[in-house]
């Protein structure tokens, strides 16, 4: 779903997720199994063009003037970035939000899951939205949706216990 003038509405409102996928990412040099999440040089880094379409990105978002918290990140080095170069610091490190992708099922439950609990628990701050940076794949997991990277989606938490727990509002791509 394309953003509109309501979602931009509502995040102003705030009581939002923002979920961003990590910028372009370089296929060629992909992680080294096991990851080692204290050495950048065994991930998969931003290319060039990633750090360039952040760093747009990360201008849109100053002149839009969104209200948000703290940013959660990934513990992936390409994660981190793309939530340093968009939103600044601080940024809140989540070791459990792990790449799912490369994962077997049991291993990935756990990152699903917390993937959920961000996408579910309710906007504490009023007038503020939350931002998690992480992996299209965890999003896969959930709603069968895999969004381009450095892609922006808005969710509205519902509750941890509710049946949904979130729901998808729309999708805002890089250059949009």
């Amino acid at each position: 779903t394309l953003p509109t003038t309501e979602h931009l509405r509502l995040l102003r409102q705030g009581g939002l997720v923002l979920y961003m996928r990590h910028g372009l990412s370089d296929a060629s040099k992909p992680d080294q199994l096991p990851v080692q999440l204290n050495d950048c040089s065994t991930q998969r880094p931003l290319t060039d063009a990633g750090r360039k379409q952040l760093d747009q990105t990360s201008r849109y978002i100053a002149r839009l003037k969104l209200p948000y918290q703290g940013v959660i990140s990934s513990p992936f080095c390409r994660v981190e970035e793309s939530a340093r170069r968009v939103f600044g610091n601080p940024v809140q490190v989540d070791a459990v939000l792990r790449y799912t992708a490369a994962m077997p099922a049991p291993e990935k439950r756990p990152a699903v899951d917390r993937t959920r609990y961000w996408l579910s628990l309710p906007v504490q701050e009023k007038g503020l939205n939350r931002v998690v940076v992480a992996h299209g794949p965890n999003l896969a997991e959930l709603m069968n949706y895999l969004p381009p990277e450095g892609t922006l989606v808005i969710f509205r938490p519902l509750g941890l216990d509710a049946t949904p727990s979130f729901e998808y509002l729309a999708s805002v791509q890089p250059g949009q």
